[in-house]
């Protein structure tokens, strides 16, 4: 039996076992107890589930499970290794955490602040994931109607390569002129430089799906060697097609990363309603210097991104690049 641990790595047997935990909220939560003016003990656990006591102090087989993760349910001898591994990880962590204490750590105020935001996120991500968990989940019929109204990602998908100029989101009119003009996009390069209008350069390979949905629709009909100017949220953009191959995906294959899309599609949209909803019913007052300021209005805040992430791959939106790619596994 070859055992080997590596950060939040297990190899057991040569298999790898991913351990995805935030190893350092998981201490700092661990000293909770210490500033509520108690230490963690085996009194608090049933001695059922206590599979070590570190200097009297007791390490349950949930906390093993908890990070573990999805991997707890490996059989046979390798789980058992495998929780073995992550039980020492727990030892070593659990006499730091009551090196810390003794040493009065509890009682440092950035450690208390650290703490605080610890619980914080935690509690924030837990409630909108609760919120998130009970949402419809989207039918067949959903995806399939997905896969018809967006022929530019499936049906019609096309691989483009591309060059680009990246303008500030107010020059789309100049850029619509230049563009019109039927100018090489060198040629409007060398113009915007003549006008010292400021501007980013990029090019490469990219399928539809990893276009933001406003672009990929524009260039659908695209032939190659055409120039378009396209207004995203972040910025206006003038794409060259330099060519571009059809590879269109059948509705079985993208079926499965459009649920998935559809599914962080209706989770996000529960979470913003969720704390809209929260701030209409609150009592917000703002004071001091930050008084006059008032961000509610952005399109996402901080707290609806602590649990759902935004569904874009880059400016407008998008069917996400790593959801359609697992649905198009093997193409």
């Amino acid at each position: 039996m070859h055992q080997l641990t590596c950060g939040t790595h297990i190899i057991v047997d040569n298999q790898l076992i991913v351990i995805e935990k935030y190893l350092f909220l998981m201490a700092a939560l661990a000293v909770m107890p210490l500033l509520g003016g108690c230490r963690s003990g085996e009194q608090s656990k049933p001695a059922s589930q206590v599979v070590a006591r570190v200097n009297g102090d007791a390490i349950s087989m949930q906390q093993v499970n908890s990070m573990l993760g999805e991997a707890q349910d490996i059989a046979g001898e390798v789980g058992v290794q495998a929780k073995s591994a992550i039980l020492d990880k727990l030892i070593d962590q659990q006499l730091v955490v009551q090196q810390a204490e003794a040493s009065g750590l509890g009682d440092n105020p950035k450690v208390v602040q650290a703490i605080d935001e610890a619980r914080r996120e935690i509690l924030v991500r837990s409630y909108l994931e609760q919120v998130a968990a009970g949402q419809p989940k989207p039918s067949t019929e959903d995806a399939k109607l997905y896969y018809a109204d967006h022929p530019e990602l499936f049906a019609g998908r096309r691989v483009y390569t591309i060059q680009e100029l990246r303008l500030a989101p107010n020059a789309l009119p100049e850029a619509q002129r230049l563009v019109a003009e039927r100018k090489s996009i060198s040629q409007i390069a060398k113009d915007l430089e003549a006008r010292k209008i400021a501007f980013t350069t990029n090019s490469g390979v990219r399928p539809a799906e990893q276009l933001p949905l406003i672009a990929a629709a524009k260039l659908f009909n695209a032939k190659d060697g055409e120039t378009y100017a396209v207004e995203m949220p972040t910025a206006t953009v003038i794409l060259h097609v330099v060519s571009s191959e059809k590879q269109p995906i059948s509705e079985d294959k993208a079926l499965p990363g459009i649920l998935r899309f559809l599914a962080k599609q209706r989770d996000s949209e529960a979470v913003a309603k969720e704390v809209n909803a929260l701030r209409e019913r609150a009592r917000i007052e703002r004071v001091g210097d930050l008084a006059e300021t008032d961000t509610a209005d952005a399109p996402t805040s901080s707290v609806e991104s602590a649990a759902v992430q935004p569904r874009r791959v880059s400016e407008g939106p998008t069917i996400n690049a790593q959801d359609i790619a697992k649905g198009l596994a093997g193409l």
